[in-house]
């Protein structure tokens, strides 16, 4: 990972599908933080109004552009103290190596510039610890973050 960019600190929540990472972000947001939604989730919310949009569907790699697109586009954007990302330009780039979605080999580093303050890995709670709370979650990352 490259040096944090001035301004604003990116803080991201990584991990499996429903390990939760919105759920947690969704608390940060209540409790006042700024927040970045994840892309995929926001473009397919869109798919069904933009018809372009969902034409990507068919084409994986346009796809995968318009993805890393939207992301880096909603970090521009970020303003303040600071800001949690549910999933980050690795994320993209990491299933677009997962998925086998062939790309020019400028793909890659075209998100290389967009460096992150920290990054947390979620791990899905077991079973029996779903008790614990998003906001409890929340609070160990904001902790983790103040160095506690």
């Amino acid at each position: 990972m490259t040096a944090p960019t001035p301004g604003c600190a990116k803080f991201v929540l990584t991990g499996a599908p429903g390990a939760g990472k919105t759920t947690i972000v969704q608390e940060l947001r209540r409790m006042g933080w700024l927040t970045v939604p994840e892309s995929f989730t926001a473009l397919m919310l869109r798919a069904g109004a933009e018809p372009d949009l969902a034409a990507l569907l068919g084409d994986p790699p346009a796809f995968q552009r318009r993805l890393l697109a939207h992301q880096l586009e909603a970090e521009a954007l970020l303003h303040g103290p600071g800001a949690f990302l549910d999933r980050g330009t690795l994320d993209i780039t990491f299933y677009r190596a997962r998925l086998g979605v062939d790309l020019p080999a400028d793909f890659d580093q075209l998100g290389n510039g967009n460096a992150y303050d920290r990054v947390f890995l979620v791990d899905p709670l077991p079973e029996a610890q779903y008790v614990a709370s998003p906001a409890a979650r929340a609070r160990f990352i904001l902790d983790a973050l103040q160095g506690r």
